[in-house]
């Protein structure tokens, strides 16, 4: 029996039909290859195809869709659970003006997504084709969907709905805040036996103390990280965003207590 609690306005169904979008954007990807558009979800009309580089090939990232008086902007996460911090340095930088911070790589492959979602946006906006707009992710693609609502809010000053799923830190505090005061909606939901949600750290301790791994190679390596961020760009942390969405399921592996399919699946 589901025993999950959700907010007054959470909307539940609104929340599974996002994450099947996400799926159809990984599906989309798998297909990269392939002619047609066997990936597109059904009843939705697709807008758009984001695209970003991923290894050195432009791949396809997700898509802008629509249905009925509805608009979405979907983002899919990298393949296995951990690649996004090959892809995600996490070094801070500023994002937009009184914004704060994100990281160096999240940054870097939102610039290249930017482009299309907003133009695709002002079509829809001009044509009066939406009333309500969601912007959704998981993983990776839930950082990057964090900063498509800020984005479209500050280019556009249209405010999404976000529904984000497993995603890590997008920010720093100054960026929680922010995303907070221009009273942008998001719903944060996530597993509690998940990893990926837990990074980059929140305030990451250079002092040579133990980070609980017991001076293992992986502390070691991961306070060298800390101490060379800090040292070269004065400090820094990172915050969730509200609100969160918490369930727990145990599936006995990092991937699979990660999976977009099975994270909707226990809402």
């Amino acid at each position: 029996m589901n025993m999950n609690y959700y907010p007054p306005n959470f909307d539940k169904n609104r929340a599974v039909e996002l994450g099947k979008l996400v799926d159809a954007a990984y599906t989309q990807y798998d297909q990269r290859s392939s002619s047609g558009g066997a990936w597109q979800p059904a009843g939705y009309q697709v807008m758009a195809v984001i695209q970003a580089q991923e290894k050195g090939v432009l791949v396809p990232f997700g898509f802008v869709a629509t249905k009925g008086t509805d608009a979405f902007v979907v983002i899919r996460g990298t393949i296995s659970p951990l690649e996004w911090l090959e892809d995600a340095t996490i070094v801070p930088v500023p994002f937009a003006p009184k914004w704060g911070n994100t990281t160096q790589g999240f940054k870097g492959i939102y610039s290249q997504l930017s482009p299309t979602i907003n133009k695709a946006i002002q079509a829809l906006q001009a044509a009066n084709a939406f009333t309500a707009l969601y912007v959704t992710g998981h993983s990776l693609g839930a950082a990057l969907a964090h900063l498509a609502a800020a984005d479209i809010y500050i280019q556009q000053g249209i405010s999404p709905i976000s529904y984000t799923l497993a995603g890590p830190r997008t920010g720093d505090a100054d960026f929680a805040l922010a995303f907070e005061q221009s009273g942008l909606q998001t719903w944060r939901i996530f597993n509690t036996e998940d990893i990926v949600p837990t990074l980059p750290l929140s305030t990451p301790e250079v002092e040579p103390v133990s980070l609980g791994l017991f001076e293992s190679m992986s502390e070691l390596i991961l306070k060298t990280l800390l101490q060379h961020a800090d040292a070269t760009h004065g400090g820094w942390s990172y915050a969730h965003l509200t609100v969160p969405i918490a369930v727990t399921f145990q599936k006995g592996s990092i991937a699979d207590n990660h999976n977009c399919t099975n994270l909707y699946n226990a809402l």
